[in-house]
């Protein structure tokens, strides 16, 4: 006995109907036998004639579907011409309860009850989840039990083998919607299985379905702590991910108001490479417009140190925009994901001004800041720094920094250089210095050492 489906349906003439079972109609047989053969030939021919490279595993399981197929197909057929009397419906109507049982689809015979002689209707089931993950499955046996006042006793009882869709428990629904029109009518539910008793206790007092959020609250509280965190960390990961392409993917322009568009439109149309005295012209027009941001005086620090070589200017601007870092750096605005390095900028700037003026103590200050504050170390400012307490005749300190950056110069030329790249050369000559460097620290440490 073989159930594939339950619903309830309102006849106007016959009253409540309260279909239990039914089985495929020869239609039905036709069209899912076509189905599943044409998919099982589908994943044949992938598997023999097409060209595409599957994993072993991949592979494997395309088998286990057509063996799957092949399984499903005979049972299609053996409910089709099962010759097992089921109970197929229950009609219920202002004076009687008439059960009807089938085989196969045709009606082999019908019990009658008046509603005046029954002294209890009860439903028995047993609903419990075997197996687990993927291959869980619902086992469902019930048995309907009408005592009668006066007569033979009714008593309905199926435990088949449950396969395929069978072990759906939804027909009890269907009862409980018709349970008021049925004298005396009892439920009893077994299961091992605390979610399937709440829904249907749910449902026997409000006459809805559990919500969605119960149900889930409610399998979710079976669950370890543990195992939990281990389920969400790739949900928050995945919405996380999602939220950051949105966000990153919103135009640089929204949020912006139209002076800091203007502003940050000026700055990145100035030519830095040639037209120096436009490129001022250009700067002290976003000034007028927004004079608090600290990347505006960095450009200003560049264009006077590296350019026209006007270093005390350099030095004031670069002062300029270290006294407003503190201020929200509107030009970075437009880098919604990307943290701004303005100070480092600055600060080496400053050094290297400082460096050229032959201030020493001044130039390594301003480089020990870009080493020690900033998140991403300037691969340089080691090098630059170890020149510095060189100059103080700080010659220890000089060759740890020597040594630093001459290990990043390393780890750069091993990590991205290949044997013809033609920036190999450049950096294997400035590791050539670089060692220079250090071997002069040696002589000196190790000439202060005799004297």
């Amino acid at each position: 006995m073989k159930c594939l489906g339950y619903k309830l349906i309102i006849h106007t003439m016959e009253g409540k109907r309260i279909r239990i079972k039914s089985k495929l109609e020869l239609w039905q047989l036709v069209l899912s036998t076509i189905f599943f053969v044409a998919i099982g030939l589908g994943v044949l021919y992938l598997l023999l004639f097409s060209d595409f490279d599957a994993s072993y595993r991949t592979r494997s399981n395309s088998w286990e579907l057509i063996g799957l197929i092949i399984f499903i197909i005979p049972i299609l057929f053996s409910d089709f011409f099962s010759k097992e009397e089921y109970l197929s419906d229950i009609y219920i109507t202002d004076d009687e309860v008439k059960l009807v049982y089938k085989i196969r689809n045709k009606i082999s015979r019908t019990n009658i009850v008046q509603k005046n002689n029954i002294k209890t209707f009860d439903l028995n089931a047993n609903i419990d989840v075997v197996g687990s993950g993927k291959h869980s499955r619902t086992v469902v046996s019930y048995r309907f039990y009408v005592d009668l006042i006066e007569g033979r006793d009714v008593y309905v009882h199926d435990n088949s083998d449950i396969t395929l869709l069978e072990g759906n428990y939804k027909f009890i629904y269907r009862v409980l919607d018709a349970a008021p029109y049925i004298p005396n009518f009892k439920l009893n539910v077994e299961s091992n299985n605390d979610v399937i008793k709440a829904e249907l206790d749910y449902y026997r007092r409000f006459g809805k379905k559990i919500p969605f959020s119960t149900k889930f609250k409610m399998e979710m509280n079976k669950i370890p702590l543990w195992l939990k965190i281990i389920f969400l960390i790739p949900i928050i990961l995945m919405f996380l991910s999602f939220g950051g392409l949105i966000y990153i993917s919103i135009p640089a322009g929204i949020g912006l108001s139209s002076t800091e568009k203007e502003y940050i439109s000026i700055i990145n149309d100035v030519d830095y490479k040639n037209a120096h005295e436009e490129a001022l012209y250009q700067l002290d027009k976003a000034r007028s417009l927004i004079s608090t941001d600290p990347y505006l005086y960095y450009r200003y620090a560049y264009i006077y140190g590296k350019k026209l070589k006007n270093y005390d200017a350099a030095i004031q601007y670069a002062k300029i925009g270290i006294s407003n870092l503190g201020n929200k750096e509107v030009y970075y605005k437009q880098y919604k994901y990307s943290k701004p390095r303005t100070d480092e900028y600055l600060y080496d700037e400053l050094g290297d001004c400082y460096y050229v003026l032959e201030e020493w103590e001044k130039a390594l200050e301003a480089y020990t800041y870009v080493a020690t504050h900033t998140d991403v170390k300037y691969t340089g400012v080691y090098f630059k720094r170890g020149k510095m307490y060189f100059y103080l005749k700080k010659y220890k300190e000089a060759k740890q920094d020597f040594i630093r950056h001459r290990d990043i110069i390393t780890a750069y030329i091993n990590t991205y250089h290949t044997e013809n790249d033609k920036n190999a050369t450049y950096d294997n000559r400035h590791l050539i210095m670089i060692n220079r460097w250090i071997k002069s620290c040696d002589s000196w440490l190790q000439y202060e050492s005799n004297n």
